[in-house]
């Protein structure tokens, strides 16, 4: 609205709050008009000689109008009075921090704060430093503005979601996580970006369980399709019933063009649930080629995993949902090749063989084989393999891959140092891996062993590769075996998978992960111990010792080429 308009309608709304006696309407018309620049303060003499109105009302009402034409003339006035009424340092903060005057901004609500303890000015002090772009400075007194037990509201809401960005730009993802969860509450109904920052902070942690409650308890809409991944990342941690497989498969078609989120999407819906008529729908590898899916990494060398007809534990869904998963992972593919991490592999069941058949012997096992070799006889650590397959150690761990595990130096030199490294580290906190985990989780007495440490830390890739191990695990919970070629007869073999297998390797998962639970998170930005190799594909193995190193702290694994290459670098 053009001001003069504005102001023409104050003073219509003032002269009928005077034939009305509306006193609140006519203080605020005045007010009203002083912020525009018109002095009409003495039309509340009246008011002030019958005591109705303070003098302050009619002083601020005079100085507004006046720091409209001349801040530097009302300033001495509207000082006097910021020190008595916090409406008044409110217009005095307002109109130094317009004026780009912000130290003085900043120096009037500490001296109205003094005065009054209004913890509003805090929020007007942190306000005016963000405004300015003075994050440090904004940070110390957002800091100090929350800290009020009596804060609430927006102001307290937004200080609280800057406060959570300055964390998570430092990496601090628990700060951040306490920031942004308290900025979620500070709303009756919380903003959505708010709640995606708070599950972006959980997850950064490797706390997925905990970004699926949040996901589950705000349900905030997903809009963009970082905010897909945030969803696909927690929620892939709750069983996928028919609400949540079928959101998944919206967001796949909603983010189509996305070939890895959409394919991740489609696959798990199909792997994390069954349709309710199955075995009558979803074709078995004898009857069609359909049966035999492959993901591009996927499998144990020269493996591929047969898609099971029988009955499972997980959630049951409309055999609809399904089938329309399965349309759109075809038409995914039809868009998009290979480029999301699937093949389709077309054809009769004899063409289907020999295709299977050239995939494996295109691949070269020897190199692989070798270091198998070296991780059975406990030369090389078992986290060489997952890395090189791109498979999930924990898993690797889980389905025991090169055989038993070597936790035990064979050397006795090397076993006292073991010894007198565990003896050193009781009572104090350690580092953990997957090894560690797992093999504790096997003992009758885990809880009390892990109870002689002070703390477990334990790394969020490796907190992240448990949980892709149980994703995964739990993949399998139908499957009926894999295929394999084996290089001495030159043929496809069937591996087996029994009913107590699967049950095996999901109390495994099982076990690892709530023994997971029991850890405290830690970052890792980069392998700066072994700069040659990949955070993202060594980090669930290699992770532990680079956290044991930067702080000082002993490992405990139960793989033994770990503790000899964590050893090299100092850690105990």
């Amino acid at each position: 609205m053009p001001e003069a308009d504005a102001v023409e309608l104050w003073q219509q709304a003032l002269a009928d709050a005077e034939c009305q006696s509306d006193y609140e309407q006519w203080v605020n018309a005045v007010l009203q008009l002083a912020r525009l620049g018109v002095d009409a303060s003495k039309r509340l003499d009246d008011l002030v000689h019958r005591s109705i109105v303070q003098t302050s009302i009619r002083d601020l009402a005079l100085a507004l109008s006046t720091a409209w034409r001349d801040l530097d003339a009302a300033l001495p006035l509207l000082r006097t009075l910021s020190r008595q009424d916090p409406s008044a340092a409110e217009q005095l903060v307002t109109r130094l921090s317009s004026a780009g005057r912000t130290d003085e901004a900043v120096a009037a609500c500490d001296d109205a704060y003094h005065s009054l303890r209004q913890s509003r000015l805090l929020y007007l002090r942190a306000e005016v430093l963000l405004d300015a772009e003075r994050w440090n400075d904004a940070e110390s007194a957002a800091r100090q503005a929350v800290s009020e037990p009596t804060a609430t509201g927006w102001q307290r809401g937004r200080l609280l979601t800057f406060l959570g960005g300055r964390a998570a730009d430092q990496a601090n993802w628990v700060e951040a996580e306490r920031h942004f969860a308290a900025a979620v509450r500070a709303f009756t109904t919380p903003r959505a970006t708010d709640v995606w920052r708070l599950i972006n902070s959980q997850l950064h942690q490797g706390h997925h369980d905990r970004a699926a409650g949040t996901v589950l308890r705000y349900t905030p809409e997903v809009v963009t399709v970082e905010h897909a991944r945030l969803w696909f990342a927690s929620m892939s941690t709750v069983p996928w019933e028919e609400d949540v497989a079928s959101q998944a498969l919206t967001l796949a078609l909603r983010f189509s063009d996305d070939a890895q989120l959409s394919a991740a999407l489609l696959v798990h819906i199909i792997q994390a649930s069954r349709a309710d008529d199955a075995n009558d729908d979803e074709p078995s590898v004898q009857g069609s080629v359909e049966g035999l899916r492959q993901s591009r990494n996927g499998g144990w060398p020269g493996t591929a995993e047969v898609v099971p007809t029988d009955v499972d534990p997980r959630p049951v869904v409309p055999a609809l949902l399904h089938r329309d998963a399965l349309a759109a992972l075809n038409a995914h593919v039809d868009q998009h090749g290979d480029v999301g991490g699937v093949q389709r592999l077309e054809g009769s069941v004899d063409e289907l063989v020999d295709k299977v058949r050239d995939l494996f012997q295109a691949r070269n096992h020897q190199g692989l084989r070798e270091v198998l070799n070296m991780v059975r006889a406990g030369r090389a650590p078992l986290g060489v393999v997952a890395s090189a397959l791109g498979k999930s150690y924990a898993l690797a761990l889980i389905q025991r891959a090169a055989g038993v595990q070597v936790a035990a130096a064979a050397d006795e030199g090397e076993h006292d140092l073991d010894l007198e490294a565990a003896g050193e580290a009781l009572g104090r906190q350690v580092v953990v891996d997957a090894s560690s985990l797992l093999l504790s989780s096997r003992l009758a007495t885990a809880a009390t062993l892990r109870g002689r440490f002070a703390s477990l830390i334990l790394p969020v890739p490796a907190r992240k590769d448990i949980l892709r191990a149980s994703i995964e695990v739990l993949g399998q919970a139908a499957s009926t075996g894999t295929l394999g070629w084996d290089d001495g007869e030159g043929k496809l073999v069937f591996y087996e998978m029994t009913a107590r297998d699967r049950a095996i390797l999901s109390e495994r998962a099982n076990s690892m992960e709530r023994a997971a639970q029991s850890t405290i998170s830690e970052s890792v930005s980069d392998l700066t111990i072994f700069p040659d190799l990949d955070l993202l594909a060594d980090g669930p193995w290699l992770g532990p010792v680079q956290v044991a190193m930067d702080r000082g702290v002993a490992l405990w694994s139960d793989d033994v080429v770990v503790r000899q290459l964590a050893r090299s670098v100092g850690v105990p």
